[in-house]
């Protein structure tokens, strides 16, 4: 029945590169950059073993303008694996300080990640919920991907995926935001970009070494 519901919700999506899920293969180092409509962030992370990896995270809230520096630890709650695909579930959290108009405040997030996945197609969810100060802010967002792969790629070559991505941020300016996006991926580097139904730019980058 899983199976099933998951396979459903793949009828609209497409396939995403292992290496830049939250948790890598024991001994990688992945650096990942994001930048959207709600922040621009940058995360190194290492992988010692294939459950958890442990990395530091740089944030920037554009709402807010506060700057989030980080400890953060994702771990891989559950993985399955049948023949032709695979689903993963992450919980994601991180812990530090928050500088803002001089002021230094703790802050914090946790959230959790699904994604489901074989060559042609993927469809992920992915929560967070973010504490910064005492009045900073205080927020929860939440974002569904789906996509096609025009053509199956071999092992490498150039892949191309095009996604769509809807984000829920009832805390914010803009509570909904839909991103058309492209994603190119070739050897241990990944690209996105694309424009939001705001005109916010999204440009994500990811290296695995």
């Amino acid at each position: 029945m899983r199976a099933t519901v998951l396979a459903a919700l793949c009828l609209v999506a497409l396939a995403a590169p292992a290496w830049a899920r939250p948790v890598s293969y024991p001994g990688g180092v992945t650096a990942i950059t994001t930048n959207d409509g709600l922040a621009n962030a940058a995360l190194l992370h290492y992988t010692p073993n294939p459950h958890w990896a442990l990395g530091y995270r740089l944030e920037h809230r554009r709402e807010s303008g506060a700057n989030l520096h980080l400890g953060q630890v994702n771990a891989l709650l559950h993985r399955w694996n049948a023949q032709g695909w695979q689903a993963n579930w992450y919980l994601k959290t991180g812990f530090g300080a928050a500088h803002q108009d001089g002021n230094t405040a703790p802050a914090g997030f946790a959230g959790m990640a699904l994604d489901w996945e074989n060559r042609r197609c993927f469809a992920s969810y992915e929560n967070r919920g973010l504490w910064v100060g005492q009045d900073t802010e205080h927020s929860f967002s939440q974002k569904v991907r789906t996509g096609i792969a025009p053509y199956v790629a071999e092992y490498g070559a150039l892949h191309t995926w095009l996604m769509l991505e809807v984000t829920h941020a009832p805390g914010s300016e803009h509570t909904w935001r839909a991103t058309p996006m492209v994603r190119l991926f070739r050897g241990t580097a990944m690209v996105e970009a694309g424009m939001d139904t705001r005109g916010d730019i999204l440009l994500n980058a990811a290296w695995r070494f």
